[in-house]
């Protein structure tokens, strides 16, 4: 799942669709707690290294659901995240 969560994210080229999968409120969280875990583990490897199965497998499904969503749709997405997020 790791890698196909890279490929999936990382690897695609439309950088809305990317900031709409790292804004997502679970996402984010998600990644945060890795961020942490890989940080005490001195940076070493990824971050998704540190997931649990659990873990792993929501960020596979988010995923899925944004690498499939079209630009137009993610641009709007982040958009609608970062002005509930200014008030």
């Amino acid at each position: 799942m790791k890698s196909e969560i890279v490929r999936l994210i990382d690897m695609h080229t439309d950088n809305w669709v990317k900031a709409a999968f790292f804004s997502d409120e679970i996402v984010s969280k998600i990644m945060n707690e890795l961020y942490e875990r890989w940080s005490r583990s001195e940076g070493k490897g990824m971050p998704i290294d540190y997931a649990s199965e659990s873990e792993l497998r929501v960020l596979y499904e988010k995923a899925l659901e944004y690498a499939a969503m079209p630009t137009e749709k993610a641009m709007m997405t982040v958009l609608n995240r970062m002005n509930v997020n200014e008030r």
